[in-house]
């Protein structure tokens, strides 16, 4: 049986960067790579770089969303016989050995606790700032910054997908991601399904990978923000909303929720100008989510 199967999912990828991904992919300790790829404009050319590393590609005729993606990976490793998945964006670079010392992680801590997923630290390369990991305490979101010294594992309310590390029996116990969601939030919504279950969610202290989040970083206020395209504001405003409605979500997130997406939308529109676009999408999103309109975003 194959070990650990890698899930990459692309859209319209800068080709240069993506090879420089599968790479780095080769000697990370993967037994199988999966590309899915959501209909991106260049998947010709994904596939001759696919090819080249020996991966496997799986073309999807149009953009299905991150959660239906992910999905259609877990269950082509699932054909395969894999027993573990990772998952991963397409700019997320891999350390060498990552699958290997990540599957010893998870066998450690899986001793003693009922883990949903483990992943590891992330920093930007462009900025070689250390994102924080996220605990939900009461109504706050506190961010920590785990360290080696702090032991292996530090308990995290959720995490990035890109990286986590998955048995992939348990989806079986907790359900696959939300495809209706499409993207943004689909990370936070099965970490939080599984934790009402009785599954935890852990980050692994000596792990450290690159991610970007968004399109740039900014400085705004005397805090540095993410800028993403308009349409994923669309996604952020509806998906923090539909999230209310879920059962699966603990109530003080809700009430957080509740009360911080009219606030930090309204930074975020100071942050870009109050440009129409983001305004335009923004709105529409935040319309969506209150009638509960999911799937994908449609004009």
């Amino acid at each position: 049986m194959k070990k650990i199967c890698t899930i990459i999912v692309t859209y319209n990828p800068n080709l240069t960067d993506f090879s420089t991904v599968l790479d780095s992919h080769t000697q990370s300790g993967d037994n199988e790579v999966i590309v899915v790829d959501n209909g991106s404009h260049n998947n010709a050319e994904i596939l001759k770089i696919v090819d080249a590393k020996k991966f496997s590609l799986i073309s999807l005729q149009e953009n299905m969303g991150i959660g239906y993606a992910q999905n259609i990976g877990i269950k082509a490793a699932k054909i395969k016989g894999c027993k573990y998945i990772i998952l991963f964006d397409q700019d997320t670079i891999v350390t060498p050995n990552y699958a290997e010392s990540i599957l010893q992680y998870y066998k450690e801590i899986s001793q003693n606790e009922k883990v949903a997923t483990i992943g590891p630290n992330y920093y930007d390369p462009n900025t070689n700032r250390i994102y924080p990991q996220i605990v939900l305490d009461g109504i706050k979101l506190n961010k920590i910054f785990p360290k080696p010294e702090d032991g292996d594992f530090t308990f995290a309310s959720f995490i990035i997908a890109s990286g986590s590390f998955y048995d992939i029996d348990i989806f079986d116990e907790v359900g696959v991601m939300d495809e209706q969601l499409f993207i943004d939030c689909v990370d936070i919504e099965w970490c939080f399904r599984a934790l009402k279950k009785g599954y935890k969610t852990y980050v692994c202290n000596k792990l450290m990978i690159s991610h970007t989040i968004g399109d740039q970083r900014k400085k705004s206020l005397g805090r540095e923000i993410s800028i993403h395209a308009p349409i994923r504001k669309y996604y952020m405003a509806r998906n923090n909303i539909l999230l209310i409605r879920k059962k699966s979500i603990p109530f003080s997130y809700k009430v957080r929720k509740l009360f911080g997406i009219p606030l930090y939308m309204s930074l975020y529109l100071y942050d870009v100008g109050f440009a129409k676009e983001y305004i335009k999408f923004i709105f529409k999103g935040l319309k969506d989510g209150i009638i509960g309109k999911d799937g994908k975003y449609e004009q």
